[in-house]
């Protein structure tokens, strides 16, 4: 390092010493959101067989009991670095020190918490009686939800990809695995996510097109080609007309 950048390496990483005890009720909120969160499943231990199933089928049955223990061992860490406060110099610089494997906890309790709000969207949009045009919405902003957080994912993977090979074959073999480690959660996220996509454009809904009137009138009634896989069942009743033709079927948009 040439002597004139040596103060502003120091000046830079005693500002990230002092921004990670900032962190702290970051992470103690972020764990205590995603605890308060998992009541909301509370009731698959209730759930008859084919709940359960779905349930399974999200993987955050899987997902809850690895991020369990990532959790506890997590929670006892930083515990221990904190020990002293994090007000001092001496815990905020312990703080910084285990950085890496504080971020790859981090990205665990976040990718987790959006698990269950994946998998709390589908089972509701499954389970639980609504409209069609209430299930309608709810799968739409689900879908967008969960657009945004594999986009999220895909740019944090990408950031650690850039810390890996900035690293190349440096000797601080500790960091590097936390690395690879948290880049090994966010590729598993992306890879869920575009499977939970796949498994909400399968859930279907019913349609009803009901009381058409109209004299000397030309109607169309159906659906277009484009949507024929998101509906179950569509069903048309009370059609009256008179001097009027009507056409039912898959159409093709224009």
């Amino acid at each position: 390092m040439l002597l004139y950048e040596a103060p502003k390496a120091c000046t830079s990483f005693f500002q990230e010493v002092q921004d990670a005890g900032e962190q702290l009720p970051q992470i103690r909120s972020e764990i205590s959101y995603l605890q308060h969160n998992l009541s909301s499943l509370r009731f698959l231990s209730e759930a008859d067989e084919d709940t359960i199933n779905e349930a399974k089928a999200t993987g955050i049955i899987q997902s809850m009991n690895e991020c369990g223990v990532v959790c506890d061992k997590f929670t006892r860490q930083l515990t221990r670095w904190t020990s002293s406060g994090v007000d001092r110099i001496r815990g905020k610089l312990k703080f910084k020190l285990h950085g890496a494997q504080i971020a790859k906890a981090r990205t665990r309790l976040w990718a987790t918490a959006r698990m269950l709000e994946m998998t709390i969207g589908i089972l509701t949009l499954k389970l639980v009686a609504k409209s069609q045009s209430e299930r309608a919405t709810e799968k739409s902003l689900l879908q967008q939800a969960i657009h945004g957080w594999k986009r999220q994912a895909e740019k944090d993977q990408e950031n650690v990809s850039a810390s890996l090979r900035a690293l190349g074959d440096s000797d601080d073999s500790g960091v590097i695995d936390e690395l690879e480690d948290e880049e090994i959660v966010l590729k598993q996220f992306v890879e869920t996510s575009s499977q939970t996509l796949e498994q909400i454009r399968a859930i279907k809904l019913n349609q009803t097109i009901t009381y058409i009137k109209g004299d000397d009138s030309r109607f169309e009634l159906g659906m277009p080609v484009t949507v024929v896989d998101k509906v179950a069942q569509q069903t048309i009743t009370h059609v009256e007309g008179n001097k009027s033709v009507f056409r039912l079927g898959i159409f093709k948009e224009a």
